[in-house]
């Protein structure tokens, strides 16, 4: 276990991303601001012994306050697809 595994901070659970899981064998991880593509490639190999087909990387950005909602911070987000039949067990 190396420096890699602290890229990842936690996987994204909603339902989109519960569909996109289903239909496409894709993945979405909130990962850590200074990381890049092979970082993070590097790191779900290490962690769930997967190897991923493409990693795609979303900078999320600030949402700012108004009167109904709180403010959202930015954040970085990884889409990984996996090759084939690979799965990645995910516990909420």
């Amino acid at each position: 276990m190396g420096l890699e595994i602290q890229w990842i901070l936690k996987p994204i659970i909603t339902e989109k991303a519960f569909k996109q899981n289903e239909s496409m064998n894709k993945y979405f991880f909130k990962v850590h601001k200074d990381c890049n593509k092979n970082d993070v490639k590097v790191a779900i190999k290490e962690i769930y012994w997967v190897s991923p087909k493409s990693v795609n990387i979303v900078s999320v950005p600030y949402k700012g306050r108004n009167r109904r909602s709180l403010v959202r911070r930015a954040y970085k987000k990884a889409i990984i697809t996996l090759k084939g039949k690979d799965k990645i067990e995910i516990v909420q």
